[in-house]
């Protein structure tokens, strides 16, 4: 099990946007497990991630507009990890 935490949207001040104005896709390997609204104040996105496979993964956060579209300079953080046996 993998746990994670994005604290103010990926360290950015986030006291004056407001919940419509994005979203946090969340990736592991590609693949998207996870959408949620960007909160309006400094609180704390968490997200706890069962049965990962072993082996090397890619953990990814976009922050992307209330369309869900990627904004034209993109807002991304990534993480490589290995899962153990």
């Amino acid at each position: 099990m993998l746990a994670f935490v994005v604290p103010s949207m990926l360290g950015i001040k986030i006291a004056a946007v407001r919940p419509s104005t994005g979203y946090l896709h969340l990736y592991l390997d590609s693949k998207i497990i996870s959408i949620e609204p960007v909160a309006s104040n400094d609180s704390v996105t968490e997200r706890t991630i069962g049965r990962v496979k072993p082996g090397r993964h890619m953990l990814k956060v976009e922050f992307v507009g209330p369309d869900h579209l990627p904004f034209r300079r993109r807002v991304i953080a990534a993480v490589t990890f290995a899962v153990r046996r």
